[in-house]
């Protein structure tokens, strides 16, 4: 059903694909490479599913922390949103952390970071578009983990729309 990942695959996007109960779909238009589902209509809980793994991402009420486990239930990791930040450090169970963060106020534009602050992935959201433009760095290791980054950045951003779209009611 899902392609294998390739970061060299070039126009990588994030694609919303269904409006009441939200689909997330990352394509080149040529294949898809995954997709982040929300089972129920304001779910905080969000189901990723690819080609090599499958992850669940779980924020309890009025927590800033989201836990990911696998298919399998293991817990993969854990990201502690600051309280009036734009950041957040990913802390994955094997002992790499990562930073999600906006660098300025100004742009609409996402990174996810390493310890070093190199670049590993960026996501660059539209004004009142679907989609979402993916791009990598030149340092990554593995397959899974690029994935896990992209579709967690893009769960991030859906829970930031929503708080959004609650406070201007």
């Amino acid at each position: 059903m899902y392609s294998p990942f390739s970061a060299s695959a070039p126009n990588l996007k994030i694609i919303r694909t269904r409006w009441f109960r939200a689909n997330f779909k990352l394509t080149d238009g040529k294949a898809t490479y995954g997709e982040l589902v929300y089972p129920y209509f304001f779910s905080k809980k969000a189901v990723v599913k690819t080609a090599s793994a499958s992850w669940v991402f779980r924020q309890k009420f009025f927590s800033r922390t989201i836990s990911i486990t696998d298919e399998n239930s293991l817990n993969v990791g854990e990201l502690r949103m600051k309280w009036f930040g734009r950041s957040a450090k990913l802390h994955l169970k094997n002992g790499p952390v990562f930073s999600f963060t906006r660098p300025w106020f100004f742009i609409r534009q996402y990174f996810w970071l390493d310890n070093q602050q190199e670049q590993i992935a960026s996501l660059k959201p539209h004004f009142f578009s679907r989609t979402i433009d993916v791009s990598f760095g030149k340092n990554l290791q593995s397959d899974t983990l690029p994935l896990l980054l992209v579709f967690l950045g893009t769960h991030l951003i859906v829970l930031k729309r929503r708080r959004r779209a609650a406070a201007a009611h």
